[in-house]
């Protein structure tokens, strides 16, 4: 009997001990991390075929909420304070066509993994969800990109500055699918090496 409930013990010590391991590594992104995880991003950052068009000091852009019963603080910063925006922006723009290209970090303590959450799209020759009648409206070439990381997101967005109404055709929207490729391959190569080099998560 003695020797069953030693082993009991010791089970549960095991169990109690993986356990704790568990909250250890899932471990809350400080605010300091993230906005230092964006300032080395923007200053290492130099992809091919882009020119960055941001200021290098850091802007500090907060957006007004409209009334809600979602979220009791009146605009996207942390703590109440304008000190401590929630999101940090950059924007780039294609040197050999219309692209341009705004990055965000969001702080979001609740994001636990690295994976893409969606890509969402507009695009004038896309017209599966578009009622036939309704179909000539003026869209522009537009991609969103979200991603998760440990702590933050990254919104990327990608508009086609063109107006050009006889380039709005299948042909043209390859052409900026790959556009946003070129960036994105370079992008998530920086962003992870960042990511593991700041916040020394493997």
């Amino acid at each position: 009997m003695k020797s069953k409930m030693l082993l009991f013990i010791v089970v549960m010590l095991w169990i109690t001990g993986c356990a704790n391991e568990t909250v250890t590594e899932s471990r809350i992104l400080a605010y300091d991390d993230f906005k230092k995880t964006f300032s080395t991003f923007k200053e290492k950052f130099d992809p091919s075929h882009f020119e960055k068009i941001s200021p290098e000091h850091l802007a500090v852009i907060t957006a007004s909420f409209p009334e809600n019963n979602l979220d009791e603080r009146g605009a996207d910063i942390i703590d109440h304070s304008v000190e401590f925006p929630a999101r940090y922006e950059a924007y780039y723009k294609s040197e050999d066509s219309s692209l341009l290209v705004k990055v965000n970090f969001i702080y979001f303590p609740a994001s636990k993994e690295k994976h893409f959450v969606t890509i969402n799209s507009i695009s004038p020759v896309q017209n599966s969800n578009i009622l036939e009648d309704y179909r000539k409206i003026p869209r522009p070439f537009f991609d969103e990109y979200l991603l998760s990381m440990e702590g933050y997101l990254v919104l990327i967005n990608f508009f086609d500055l063109n107006k050009a109404v006889d380039r709005m055709n299948d042909q043209y929207q390859k052409s900026f699918i790959q556009d946003t490729l070129v960036f994105y391959e370079q992008f998530e190569k920086t962003l992870l090496q960042i990511h593991h080099e700041v916040l020394q998560i493997e």
